[in-house]
């Protein structure tokens, strides 16, 4: 028999990340039979580079190496060229530090080789959060589309108001020539 505890953690990790449902889905997006997985996942059969670089191809964070046991570390530490070297993660109403720790919860879970169910639940309070701060987004958006409509209104009614005032200022300006004769009449 073969240790395979690493593909056990890879295939958690895949699905927790969405990637995959279940080894039958794995074995389904690989192109091999879901016996065969089974065989490699218990041991019976040893992980093969082929088999080693198909599952890396589903993501490109895992490591190649750590299914083959040349490894300790799952996760490879990508960072692209073209992203900034640190992060800033925008505050919402509903703490991102709260999904954060779920998050951690979930990568525990998996390293120390928890059932799919348990990871499904904390990826679930995942989904259920990201849902709420997507819904609270969108109220602000839609608040901050409605103030820029009403200040839009107020704007355009505010030119409105100058233009009257400079049409009244213009006809006031053209009637100070007849105004000045009167006065000056007057004044004589």
């Amino acid at each position: 028999m073969f240790e395979n505890e690493n593909l056990k953690k890879v295939i958690l990790w895949l699905t927790s990340q969405g990637i995959i449902e279940s080894q039958e889905d794995l074995a389904k997006k690989l192109g091999y039979n879901p016996s065969s997985i089974s065989q490699i996942v218990t041991g019976k059969k040893r992980i093969s580079k082929k088999f080693a670089k198909k599952i890396s191809e589903l993501s490109e964070k895992i490591n190649i190496d750590y299914l083959l046991g040349t490894s300790d570390e799952m996760i490879k530490d990508i960072v692209s060229k073209n992203s900034p070297k640190s992060t800033t993660i925008p505050k919402n109403s509903f703490e991102i530090s709260d999904l954060i720790k779920v998050m951690d919860n979930i990568s525990e879970a998996v390293l120390k080789g928890a059932d799919s169910d348990a990871i499904r639940s904390e990826t679930e309070k995942i989904r259920e959060e990201t849902e709420k701060i997507r819904a609270e987004t969108d109220k602000i958006r839609a608040e901050t589309e409605d103030r820029h409509s009403r200040n839009m209104e107020r704007l355009i009614n505010l030119l409105e108001i100058e233009k009257q005032d400079r049409k009244m200022n213009e006809n006031h300006i053209f009637s100070i020539p007849s105004m000045g004769k009167i006065v000056d009449n007057g004044a004589e």
